[in-house]
Parts: structure tokens; sequence; C-alpha cells
């Protein structure tokens, strides 16, 4: 017997409600909800990215900040607890 799809998953991701989205990932941990959750966020890394490039020497590249793990990992956590708050308050 083949699987049916829930209805919001006929949904595009980006319409549904963001902590809908981020309880199928934190389930399924497919690629695609992956990379709509970087696509997302990727303004807050360059955001954070260029705040701490401020403060560094001018040898340090922005784009190399931005690529690095630990500060997209830093952002995921940052959006986990937004949502997880976010989702207390409901």
């Amino acid at each position: 017997m083949a699987k049916r799809k829930s209805a919001t998953q006929d949904v595009p991701i980006a319409e549904r409600p963001i902590e809908e989205v981020w309880v199928e990932y934190q389930s399924t941990g497919t690629e695609t909800i992956r990379n709509f959750f970087v696509e997302k966020f990727l303004p807050l890394v360059k955001y954070n990215a260029e705040r701490i490039h401020a403060k560094l020497p001018n040898e340090v590249d922005v784009d190399d900040l931005m690529s690095a793990g630990d500060l997209v990992h830093s952002v995921v956590s940052e959006a986990e607890a937004v949502l997880a708050k976010n989702s207390a308050l409901a």
C-alpha cells in the first residue's frame, strides 16, 4: 500500500507555517527542507558574518565567515530556539 501525502505536504514549503516545516524537518531530515532553511536564514548568516567581520582584521573575508560551519550552525541553533519559544507560546 502506498503512503499518502498529508494535505499540508501538497502546499509548497515556503507557503506553510515555519513551525510546521521545522517539525517535518526534525522528523525527516530531508535535503529539500534543509535547503529551504539555509536559503531562508542566509540573510541572517550574512548579517552576523558582517558584524563579526567588523571586529576582525581586513584580511578576513566576509564570505569565508559565511561559509564557516560554526557560524551556520549557530544560526540554525538560534532558529531552533526561536521556533521552540514560539511553539511554547502557542
